[in-house]
C-alpha cells in the first residue's frame, strides 16, 4: 500500500496497463490472490487523492480541487514525503503479514506542501483533473504579480519548481529530475501513447509478457 500519489505512477510510465486488464494470478499457482487490475487501481489511488485534498480536512491554504496529489518533493523545511492511503479492503484467504502487513496506516499532510507533478503525472488516469491542476499551477502569483510556481524558459526556467506552500509563503528554489521526469513521461503517454509503444515493442518486454500471461494489444 502506497501513500503518495507519484508512486503509482512510475511504472505506468513504460507499462501500458490500461491494454492488459487484470491480472491472473491462479494461472501461474498463486490460488489466493485476486485478479487486480493496475491501470483502475491507479485511476482510483489518483481520483483519491484529489477527493482527499478537496475535503482538506486540516484547511491547508495550499490544498484544494485543482491543487492535489501528495508525495516526496522539496519541503520548506528539506525533504518532504507526505502519505495519504486509501481504505483497505482485505483480499479473500489472505494471511496478515504475507500478503498484508497488519499496521493500518494513517494519512499524513505533513505541512501541507503541494508539487505540481504530482496531479500532472497522474494526467494518464485523470485527465482533465490533472490538467486543471497544471494549469492552476501555472497561473498562481505572488503578492508581486510574478508567477509564482511557473519559470519558462523566456525567464531561464525549465516549468514548474519543484513544490510550493502557501501556508508557509515558500516555494521551491530548484527543479527535480526525478520530479519532472515522470511529469514529461506521463503527459506523452497521454498525449500519444509513444513511451507505451516503444516499451512494449522491446524483444524482453515482449517476453516477459508473454510469461507473465499478461494481455497486450502490442503484440
Amino acid at each position: 500500500m502506497v501513500g503518495g500519489a507519484v508512486y503509482l505512477v512510475f511504472s505506468h510510465c513504460w507499462i501500458d496497463y490500461a491494454h492488459m486488464g487484470a491480472d491472473d494470478p491462479s494461472a501461474l499457482g498463486v490460488e489466493r490472490r485476486v485478479p487486480v487490475d493496475w491501470w483502475e487501481n491507479s485511476r482510483r489511488l489518483a481520483l483519491m487523492h484529489r477527493n482527499r485534498a478537496i475535503e482538506n480536512p486540516e484547511g491547508f491554504a495550499t490544498v484544494g480541487p485543482d491543487s492535489w496529489g501528495v508525495g516526496a518533493s522539496d519541503g520548506p523545511t528539506g525533504y518532504h514525503v507526505a502519505h495519504l492511503y486509501p481504505e483497505p479492503i482485505e483480499m479473500p484467504d489472505s494471511i496478515v503479514e504475507v500478503d498484508y502487513p497488519p499496521q493500518r496506516p494513517a494519512d499524513n499532510w505533513m505541512d501541507g506542501t503541494i508539487a505540481p507533478y504530482a496531479a500532472g503525472s497522474s494526467i494518464m488516469f485523470t485527465p482533465a483533473e490533472s490538467v486543471a491542476a497544471l494549469r492552476h499551477c501555472r497561473a498562481l502569483t505572488g503578492d508581486d504579480g510574478e508567477l509564482l510556481v511557473w519559470r519558462g524558459l523566456e525567464a531561464g526556467g525549465v516549468g514548474f519548481l519543484d513544490a510550493f506552500n502557501l501556508d508557509a509563503g515558500w516555494v521551491a528554489a530548484d527543479y527535480v529530475a526525478i520530479d519532472q521526469g515522470p511529469l514529461l513521461l506521463a503527459i506523452e503517454n497521454a498525449r500519444s501513447g509513444l513511451l507505451w509503444r516503444t516499451f512494449h515493442r522491446h524483444p524482453l518486454v515482449e517476453r516477459a509478457v508473454t510469461r507473465l500471461r499478461l494481455r497486450t494489444e502490442y503484440e
